[in-house]
């Protein structure tokens, strides 16, 4: 039994690089082939994600954002596939934005499902450091980890703490990419 965790954040920017958008099901789909996992040994997706920021009151490209990301989320979530959404949020500093409390979502969820499931394999799309603990807990507990990386978006610690690395090169996003429509 599987479970897959992923950095949707990660996901958007190391897509983003190649001028792609991700497929997240056809992504979900190339996770379990290349964990050599039947679709009907997949206990759950989870998918780490935070709302676009709303100011008080929002401007119109601040609603228009949420509504896009909103129909994004329910576009996942009515697929095939068991998909959960965990969200965090989005802060404004200064002038920038920075999402929180998803690394710590996905770090307590890894922990929990490894000691608390009937799983033996995790496949976890992320590149941050910040993770390796509760890695090696969930290894602790007898969890295979699959990483699926991009170079130069994750971190060495991390990829030396992984039972086995997958990279998402050109050709992983070529077959994972959304399909244009006109």
């Amino acid at each position: 039994m599987i479970a897959i965790l992923i950095d949707g954040e990660y996901v958007r920017k190391i897509y983003k690089n190649s001028g792609y958008k991700p497929d997240i099901l056809k992504l979900i789909e190339k996770i379990l082939k290349e964990t050599e996992t039947s679709p009907k040994d997949l206990l759950r997706v989870y998918y780490y994600t935070a709302p676009p920021y709303q100011s008080n009151p929002p401007t119109n490209e601040e609603k228009l954002r949420y509504d896009n990301w909103k129909k994004f989320i329910n576009a996942i979530k009515t697929g095939r596939i068991n998909i959960e959404i965990r969200e965090g949020e989005v802060k404004k500093r200064g002038e920038e934005y920075e999402q929180k409390m998803v690394d710590v979502l996905m770090s307590i969820d890894l922990v929990y499902l490894s000691s608390n499931c009937r799983i033996n394999k995790i496949a976890f799309v992320a590149g941050d450091e910040d993770y390796v603990p509760a890695i090696q807990r969930a290894k602790d507990n007898g969890v295979k980890i699959y990483l699926f990386y991009s170079e130069g978006n994750t971190g060495e610690k991390l990829q030396k703490e992984v039972d086995e690395k997958i990279l998402i090169d050109e050709r992983f996003k070529e077959e994972t990419k959304k399909e244009e429509t006109t």
